[in-house]
């Protein structure tokens, strides 16, 4: 196959896991539901992304795979998004969905509130897990449709960043999600530790994600703790018409890793090395 085929076959071959991925039921990650994921938003659709929209459209990254690969080299990073449509993931069922955000969704967020705290955390992770399970998928749908013309070396390179994806839910997914719904069925936010400051003003960007506190030193980190949850930490900007509030939190086993944040987070620099993670 010369080429010009093999890109053709490519392309093909991305277009079709494509519609198959845009078809993916996930289920609710709360333990013993066995209702289908609906299509959450992990920020506020009529709170913080309005804060910053545009004629109801914001910026956000490109997550459709084919449209990327036909654009290429000219791919471009952000797209605008409806705001109905930015920031989703399917990560649980709409009773469950409901119950985990009515804290931060029907009263005004208090600084410090450890509940709200706690619920920013969980949807953060929440959002992380879903993003790599839906990954996982992808990778498993691709690996099918480029098995038979692909070179053995492009296969088990894909291979092996699946099996990194599913080394995810064997390993760090259980730690975290389990404390998740402990602490919220227990209703003891005591084992969060949160940083929560404010910008006196609109900064213009909304991010709910999650990043490892040892930053380019995570890998060797990694290597020498084999077989213990990752050190993850989840950063939250939740802007509103005058004000960002920064929430920054994580569990115990992250803790003595995050000195640099509560150094830096009053920071310019600190928060950029955060919201660029």
């Amino acid at each position: 196959m010369d080429d010009r085929s093999y890109r053709r076959a490519v392309t093909r071959a991305f277009g079709k896991a494509q519609k198959k991925i845009n078809k993916f039921r996930a289920k609710c990650f709360y333990p013993d539901c066995s209702l289908y994921a609906i299509d959450s938003h992990s920020q506020q659709k009529l709170g913080q992304l309005r804060a910053i929209a545009e004629n109801g459209e914001v910026y956000g990254m490109q997550r459709n795979h084919y449209q990327t690969l036909k654009k290429v080299p000219d791919s471009p990073f952000l797209v605008r998004t409806r705001i109905s449509e930015a920031s989703t993931f399917k990560g649980y069922c709409s009773k469950h969905d409901k119950a985990i955000v009515e804290p931060i969704e029907l009263r005004p967020l208090e600084r410090n509130d450890e509940e709200q705290s706690f619920v920013f955390f969980a949807r953060a992770f929440s959002f992380e897990f879903a993003q790599k399970r839906r990954a996982l998928e992808w990778s498993t749908i691709i690996i099918e449709e480029v098995r038979n013309f692909a070179a053995r070396e492009l296969i088990e390179y894909l291979e092996l960043m699946r099996e990194g994806k599913a080394a995810l839910f064997r390993q760090d997914a259980p730690y975290y999600m389990n404390s998740i719904f402990s602490a919220l069925d227990n209703r003891d936010f005591s084992g969060l530790s949160t940083i929560w400051k404010t910008v006196n003003k609109n900064i213009g960007m909304s991010t709910c994600s999650v990043f490892s506190p040892l930053l380019d030193k995570h890998e060797d980190h990694m290597k020498n703790t084999r077989g213990t949850p990752q050190p993850m930490v989840s950063f939250n900007l939740v802007p509103g018409e005058s004000i960002t509030n920064v929430i920054t939190s994580w569990l115990p086993n992250s803790g003595a890793l995050c000195d640099w944040i509560i150094n830096e987070v009053d920071t310019k620099k600190g928060l950029e090395r955060m919201a660029l993670t």
